[in-house]
């Protein structure tokens, strides 16, 4: 399990490096973030490569 503590707020991919013995690594995962000031509200789009 990994933890996402203290990240510059950005966009990111999330990209998986090994898969554990007998299984597929899994597609990238795309991060975007926004922030809307107005409501002090962050947006988080998750979406997979393919």
């Amino acid at each position: 399990m990994g933890h996402f503590l203290r990240w510059p707020y950005d966009d990111y991919v999330l990209s998986e490096v090994t898969a554990t013995d007998g299984y597929k690594k899994n597609k990238d995962l795309f991060i975007e973030s926004n922030y809307d000031a107005e409501t002090d509200a962050y947006r988080f789009n998750i979406t997979e490569d393919g």
